[in-house]
């Protein structure tokens, strides 16, 4: 793996999918290998669904950690 990105998610239904769909054209077009986690942070709207459609690692928190803590969670995941 050369790269891993994390994207922290709260409440992102509008905009998370072009989001992932952006970054992994990005990425694909630059050639590097990576992975991509996505830490849903509690959203309580339809955000973990979206998401979880997408070919991409999902983490969930049940409760909302913030913002800090989501990058901590990602980034020990990856």
């Amino acid at each position: 793996m050369n790269i891993s990105i994390v994207i922290p998610a709260y409440n992102e239904e509008k905009g998370i999918a072009d989001t992932i769909d952006e970054i992994v054209k990005a990425v694909i077009i630059s050639g590097i290998e990576y992975e991509l986690i996505v830490v849903n942070d509690g959203s309580t709207d339809n955000t973990l669904a979206i998401v979880k459609n997408k070919n991409v690692e999902v983490i969930n928190h049940k409760e909302r950690k913030g913002y800090g803590a989501s990058l901590k969670t990602g980034i020990q995941h990856s």
